[in-house]
């Protein structure tokens, strides 16, 4: 159990298990993906996402439960895109956001359909430092993509610390999960 878990009493979010696409890596969807959103951004102006692992594994979760339901939807049973971040570990933050998509057979089908809508351009072209992505198929082999977007409340120094050691505590008692109450 992280830190955060253990001070707000949270369960985290399940280690993802992608329910394999045939014949294709997830891997390089995943990287072209990425590739794909760092070029728009580049373009607009705008700095590349660096791809959190913590959001990744929101992200993927959030892909495998899409497809488990065969339904695309940002909430199931009341999980809201906000504990999801938080409960995998991303924490505190200033600003998140998520795209979905369901059916395209590529990465670039996928990037292009939410380059073709405004609410989803505006969360590729948002205030957000850090990207996770996942991707995860149905039953029927149906494609369901999952992007999260966020930023960190913590200086730019302690985000790498923070990301990829999300319980670790500082010098003089200063947590990046937030105070510690003894």
């Amino acid at each position: 159990m992280g830190l955060l878990s253990w001070l707000f009493g949270k369960k985290p979010i399940p280690t993802p298990s992608p329910v394999p696409k045939p014949n294709v890596s997830f891997e390089e969807d995943l990287a072209t993906l990425l590739d794909l959103h760092n070029a728009f951004r580049i373009t607009n102006r705008k700095p590349r996402f660096t791809r959190s692992p913590i959001l990744d594994t929101a992200a993927q979760y959030w892909a495998n439960k899409m497809a488990e339901q065969s339904e695309l939807s940002h909430e199931f049973r009341g999980s809201t895109l906000v504990e999801r971040i938080e409960d995998a570990g991303y924490y505190p933050w200033l600003g998140i956001a998520e795209n979905i998509l369901q059916g395209a057979s590529t990465a670039k089908q996928a990037f292009l359909g939410w380059t073709a809508s405004a609410p989803h351009r505006h969360n590729l072209l948002g205030n957000y430092t850090s990207i996770g992505l996942g991707v995860a198929c149905d039953k029927d082999g149906e494609p369901f993509w999952c992007v999260d977007f966020g930023s960190l409340q913590i200086p730019p120094a302690l985000k790498d610390a923070y990301e990829h050691s999300p319980g670790i505590v500082l010098e003089r008692g200063i947590s990046l999960a937030g105070p510690i109450w003894t």
